[in-house]
């Protein structure tokens, strides 16, 4: 059995010490996020800074990573995300931290999962909507063109014509 020389132990050494400073350092991290979280039986709820989109917000600084704390708790609690990727909540709590509340997808995925609980903004509801759901009524009950119903509305003729067919404003009856 060969025995290790000196430089092989140093590199070793050096190694160790690296690997080791490292977890410290994400130990060191970890306690930090931890001091702005507030644990329950159900989430854990971030109790540091809040971004305009009720998300918690942490530093920009390379130690710490993602500016969004799902995020950084993801990273720092499951793993890496990959990139490209979106860290959604099983939970739709967007203060949860929860590791276990935390999911990988696409936006894609994020959409379908918001779409699957009911959580989308649609009709008169959406702040960019110009008609209510009585004028989606109307619209479907009228003779009249759709180019004079556009007008009237103060929307595109195409746009009647999405509702007519019930392609647009598929949820109202």
């Amino acid at each position: 059995m060969p025995l290790i020389g000196i430089a092989q132990i140093s590199v070793l050494g050096e190694f160790l010490f690296h690997l080791f400073s490292c977890y410290y350092r994400l130990m060191d991290i970890r306690e930090r996020f931890l001091k702005h979280v507030n644990k329950t039986t159900r989430c854990w709820f971030w109790t540091g800074a809040i971004n305009d989109k009720g998300y918690g917000w942490v530093s920009r600084s390379k130690k710490l990573g993602p500016p969004r704390a799902h995020r950084l708790s993801y990273e720092l609690f499951v793993g890496r995300i990959p990139k490209g990727r979106w860290v959604l909540h099983k939970c739709d709590v967007p203060l949860c931290v929860r590791p276990n509340h935390l999911f990988i997808g696409t936006p894609k995925d994020n959409t379908q999962d918001m779409l699957r609980k009911g959580r989308a903004v649609r009709g008169e509801k959406a702040s960019w909507s110009k008609i209510k759901e009585d004028d989606v009524r109307a619209i479907r009950a009228s003779t009249e063109s759709q180019r004079t119903l556009a007008k009237r509305y103060g929307m595109g003729q195409q746009s009647i014509s999405l509702i007519k067919r019930r392609i647009n404003w598929k949820h109202v009856v």
